[in-house]
């Protein structure tokens, strides 16, 4: 029997969504879901916020509303990483980090923004949301 698909967030939240969907999605992968509205406007602005806190790429027109908010994730101290790919396996029991395509990962997860501080020993781990449709953008 194959192994079972590794966990991440947007899979449990499909599981919770509907079992079906996901067996068919994530299992036998006999689907695939049709980019939606909402998703290609959260690719952009993921991708715009992105570009301008690792290249300080303008923010577009469209995207102007979370300037304020990514100009203050730029004032916090710290080197900053931006879509980060995380994996964790299990090793004896225990979770333990490993590669984002490791062959036994248990868990993905994309950190959107993380920002380290080593001089205070703090990590900050961002994670854009931006709502089910583009016409309710969350800017918090």
């Amino acid at each position: 029997m194959n192994k079972a698909p590794a966990w991440s967030y947007s899979s449990i939240t499909l599981f919770d969504q509907c079992p079906k969907k996901y067996y068919h999605m994530r299992v036998v992968k006999d689907i695939k879901e049709p980019e939606s509205e909402a998703m290609l406007y959260g690719t952009a602005v993921h991708t715009a916020a992105e570009e301008y806190v690792r290249d300080g790429t303008p923010i577009p027109e469209q995207y102007k509303y979370m300037e304020p908010m990514l100009e203050k994730l730029m004032k916090i101290d710290g080197e900053k990483i931006c879509e980060l790919k995380m994996g964790i396996k299990k090793v004896d029991g225990r979770f333990a980090p490993c590669g984002f395509f490791d062959k036994d990962v248990w868990y993905r997860g994309i950190a959107d923004l993380l920002i380290i501080d080593r001089v205070k020993k703090e990590a900050r781990v961002i994670d854009y949301k931006t709502g089910k449709s583009s016409r309710y953008a969350d800017p918090k």
